[in-house]
């Protein structure tokens, strides 16, 4: 069970994974990152540049106290480099503004652009969608860049007839209500799978608040 890059790694072991995984929570993650990264062919800027820079600040403030972390968010330190980042030409360089320093990961994604650069083909986890055995519950919102990718891989298991279940709701990808959700759904879900109890289960539940 888990969220975002968790999600991910999910699919990554899922398709390999011995029979005793039973069941998996998979939250606002697909089992494919380009078409997210690259939506509609387009480099999408603010959600990689904006999660690069928090994994280098998150390193760079490991093991400092948490009043130091806190003080640099509620200030809005980040956030004010990030914005000027994203105006910033050339995109090459946008890293080192935002986080004062450039951050490798982020320039790879710049730099491979194909769907079927060996870049991205290492990371695909798609293909081997329909072939897990678990039982998936999928849960994304409406505002979150991982919709389309995470709608494709709930077509996918349902197309191989394996009864995925979703729930949607009207969350970005940092919105708490989705962890909240995904924690009940989750309960539910291994109740469901793991104790033999489907009582509190919906095929597909489209969330209102």
């Amino acid at each position: 069970m888990g969220s975002s890059y968790l999600g991910y790694m999910q699919w990554a072991l899922a398709a390999a994974a011995p029979p005793y995984l039973k069941a998996m929570v998979i939250m606002i993650a697909s089992a494919e990152n380009h078409s997210v990264t690259h939506p509609d062919g387009a480099f999408g800027l603010e959600a990689r540049l904006r999660w690069s820079q928090l994994m280098r600040v998150q390193a760079r403030l490991h093991g400092r106290p948490r009043r130091d972390v806190l003080r640099r968010r509620l200030d809005g330190q980040d956030e004010r480099a990030l914005q000027a980042a994203y105006a910033h030409l050339p995109l090459g360089e946008a890293d080192t503004v935002a986080a004062g320093e450039p951050i490798p990961f982020f320039r790879d994604l710049l730099r491979h652009t194909q769907a079927d650069d060996p870049f991205w083909v290492a990371r695909d986890h798609s293909a081997a969608v329909a072939g897990v055995t678990a039982a998936v519950h999928l849960i994304g919102g409406w505002y979150d860049y991982y919709l389309r990718a995470l709608l494709r891989d709930y077509a996918a298991l349902a197309a191989a007839g394996l009864a995925p279940y979703l729930t949607l709701g009207p969350w970005h990808h940092g919105h708490s209500e989705t962890l909240l959700t995904g924690l009940s759904a989750g309960l539910d879900w291994f109740d469901a799978h793991l104790k033999c109890d489907r009582s509190r289960l919906r095929p597909v539940r489209c969330a209102c608040t």
